[in-house]
C-alpha cells in the first residue's frame, strides 16, 4: 500500500462513512442516557444543559453500571491481574513465580501512576450506554511525565474501526481537534504553513486532524501504520510504526457480519424516551393545574389558544366573568406504568444485580454470593471486555515497560517463552473461592474420620492444600520458601530435633545412673 496522504483520506473517508449510519442511534443515546456526550452529530454547544430529560433513571443506572465493572474488573487500589506462562509447569517454579509476581507489581504501579483509571471509567460508561469503548494507549517515555504511560479514552462517533479474519480490531481511524498551539507543540514545523502561520496571532484556534492505524503487512518488528494528517489541507504530518496496537476497542456484544458494538442503552432507548415523554406531560399537567389559562370574554379568540400557565384567552360568547380554564385531570397514572418502566430500565443495566442490600453489612458469604450473580448475569460481557480491552492493555503495558528496561531481570526459565494474563480482581476471587469454601467444608465433614483414623489424613498433600488455597486469595508468593529452601529448612529442623532427642536420651541416661548409682552401694 503506497502510503500517500490522498491514499491514507480516502481510507478514512471509506472507514468513517461505513460508521455514519451508527450515528443517529448514538445521538439518541447520548440524549438520553449520557447528556455530556452529545454532539456526536453536530458539535454540541459548549455549557448547554439537557433541556430535554425529565427523568434519569437510565442515567443514573449506567453510572452505576459503569462504577461496579471498574470495581470488580479494574480495581485501582488492589491489583487485579497476574502475569502467567502459558506453559504452566514453570508457574509452579518458586523464582519464576516470584518473577511474574514482581513485574506484575511493577506494572500496576505504573499504571496507578498514570491516568488509566480516570480514563476507564469513561470506557465503562460508553460500554452500558453506546456499546462499545475505545482506549488509545501512548507510550509517555521521555515526555517529563511521571508514567511512562499515557491513556485517552476515545469518544464515540470520533473514530471508525475494521477487524481482522478473527473478530479483532486491528484497525482504527479517528478524528480529532487541537489548538494551533497544542499542534505546534505536538508536532512542530511538521505542520503545514496555515496553522504554523496562525500559531502567534491565534494559538488558540482550532483544527482538525486525522490520525490513522492499521496494519503493516511488511513491517514484522513494528506491524501497524501510523500516520498523522491534517484534515483540511491532508497535509502528512507525521508516518512512524507501533510496536503492538495502540487502541483497545471494546464491544458489549455484537450482531454476526457487523463491527460497531451494541449495549443495554440500545435496548433501554425505547423505555428511556417513553418515560421521558410520561414525565414531561405530567409536568407540564400539573404546571396547567397549579397555574391554569385565564378565559375572559370578548368578541373571539384572538389567535390560537394558549396553553401556557397563566396565559389570557379571549373567548366569544363563553362568559361575562374572567374565569380559569382547567384541564382534565382524571388520569390514572398507574395505566402510565411509570413504575414499571423504571424498573424495566434498572433491570436492562442490572442494577438490582448490582446493588449492595440494605441493612446489616453482608457477610463473606454473602458478598461471595452477590459476585457469583453479577458473573451470572455479565458473564459473556465481562469475557469479550477481558480479551478486548484488559489482556491488551496488559500485554502492552508489558511491552513498552521491558522496552524501556523498567522491569527486573528475566530468570533464564523464562526466556523466550509466551505471557499471558490472569485476572485477580474481586469477581474472579468469589469464583475461584468456590475450591477454598469445597477445602473447608471437606475438613469440616472429614473431622470425625481424621478422629478416630488419623492416618486418613496421608491422602492429601498439605504442601499443595495450602500453596493452592494461597494462590486462590491471592497471597504473594514471596512468603513462601522454594522447595529448595523447603528442603533445606525441613532438613534443619530434623536434624535439631534429632539432637535435642540425643540430649533428652543423654540426660535421661545420667539422671537413671545417678539414681542407681546409691542402689548399686547398699547393694554390694
Amino acid at each position: 500500500m503506497t502510503l500517500s496522504p490522498q491514499r491514507v483520506f480516502s481510507l478514512y473517508e471509506k472507514y468513517f462513512g461505513d460508521m455514519q449510519t451508527y450515528k443517529p442511534a448514538w445521538e439518541e443515546i447520548a440524549t438520553y442516557i449520557v447528556p455530556n456526550k452529545r454532539g456526536i452529530i453536530a458539535p454540541p454547544v459548549p455549557g448547554r444543559t439537557a433541556k430535554e430529560i425529565y427523568d434519569s433513571t437510565a442515567q443514573h443506572a449506567n453510572e452505576v453500571l459503569a462504577a461496579s465493572m471498574n470495581s470488580v474488573l479494574t480495581n485501582e487500589f488492589m491489583r487485579w491481574f497476574n502475569l502467567i506462562i502459558k506453559d504452566n509447569s514453570l508457574n509452579e517454579d518458586h523464582d519464576v513465580r516470584q518473577w511474574l509476581d514482581s513485574v506484575a507489581d511493577t506494572l500496576f504501579l505504573s499504571f496507578v501512576q498514570s491516568n488509566l483509571y480516570k480514563e476507564l471509567a469513561e470506557v465503562y460508561m460508553d460500554l452500558g450506554s453506546f456499546g462499545m469503548g475505545a482506549l488509545f494507549f501512548e507510550d509517555g517515555a521521555g515526555d517529563g511525565r511521571e508514567s511512562d504511560f499515557l491513556f485517552t479514552a476515545l469518544p464515540i462517533g470520533s473514530y471508525a474501526i475494521d477487524e481482522d479474519a478473527d473478530g479483532s480490531v486491528n484497525t482504527l481511524f479517528r478524528e480529532f481537534r487541537l489548538s494551533a498551539a497544542t499542534a505546534v507543540q505536538k508536532w512542530g514545523n511538521n505542520l503545514s504553513e496555515k496553522i504554523l502561520s496562525v500559531v502567534e496571532d491565534k494559538p488558540n484556534q482550532t483544527f482538525n486532524f486525522i490520525h490513522a492505524v492499521f496494519p503493516d503487512r511488511k513491517n514484522r518488528e513494528r506491524p501497524y501504520h501510523s500516520i498523522y494528517l491534517e484534515k483540511e489541507t491532508k497535509h502528512l504530518i507525521l508516518v512512524n510504526n507501533y510496536y503492538e496496537f495502540p487502541f483497545m476497542v471494546s464491544r458489549w456484544s455484537k450482531a454476526s457480519g457487523e463491527k460497531y458494538g451494541k449495549g443495554p442503552g440500545h435496548i433501554a432507548l425505547p423505555n428511556t424516551k417513553t418515560l421521558n415523554k410520561i414525565r414531561e406531560l405530567s409536568l407540564k399537567l400539573l404546571g396547567l393545574n397549579l397555574e391554569p389559562p385565564i378565559l375572559a370574554p370578548d368578541d373571539g379568540i384572538l389567535g390560537k389558544f394558549i396553553w401556557k400557565p397563566r396565559q389570557i384567552n379571549y373567548v366569544r360568547g363563553d362568559t361575562n366573568q374572567v374565569r380559569f380554564f382547567t384541564p382534565q385531570t382524571n388520569i390514572n397514572y398507574e395505566t402510565l406504568n411509570v413504575n414499571a418502566l423504571q424498573q424495566a430500565i434498572q433491570d436492562i443495566f442490572f442494577f438490582s444485580q448490582l446493588q449492595l442490600q440494605q441493612g446489616p453489612p453482608m457477610t463473606a458469604t454473602e458478598v461471595e454470593r452477590r459476585y457469583e450473580l453479577m458473573n451470572r448475569v455479565l458473564g459473556p460481557t465481562l469475557g469479550r471486555i477481558k480479551a478486548e480491552l484488559l489482556r491488551p492493555l496488559v500485554g502492552r503495558g508489558y511491552a513498552i515497560a521491558q522496552r524501556g528496561g523498567a522491569l527486573p531481570p528475566f530468570p533464564y526459565e523464562v526466556e523466550g517463552v509466551e505471557l499471558d494474563v490472569e485476572y485477580i480482581g474481586p469477581l474472579v476471587r468469589a469464583q475461584k473461592s468456590s475450591d477454598v469454601l469445597a477445602i473447608q467444608r471437606f475438613f469440616e465433614l472429614g473431622a470425625g474420620v481424621i478422629q478416630y483414623q488419623p492416618e486418613a489424613l496421608d491422602l492429601m498433600d498439605p504442601d499443595s492444600t495450602l500453596r493452592y488455597i494461597a494462590q486462590v486469595t491471592g497471597v504473594p508468593m514471596k512468603i513462601f520458601r522454594s522447595e529448595q529452601a523447603l528442603a533445606l529448612f525441613r532438613e534443619m529442623k530434623a536434624r535439631q530435633q534429632e539432637e535435642v532427642k540425643m540430649m533428652q536420651d543423654a540426660s535421661q541416661v545420667a539422671e537413671i545412673a545417678k539414681t542407681a548409682a546409691p542402689l548399686a552401694k547398699v547393694a554390694a
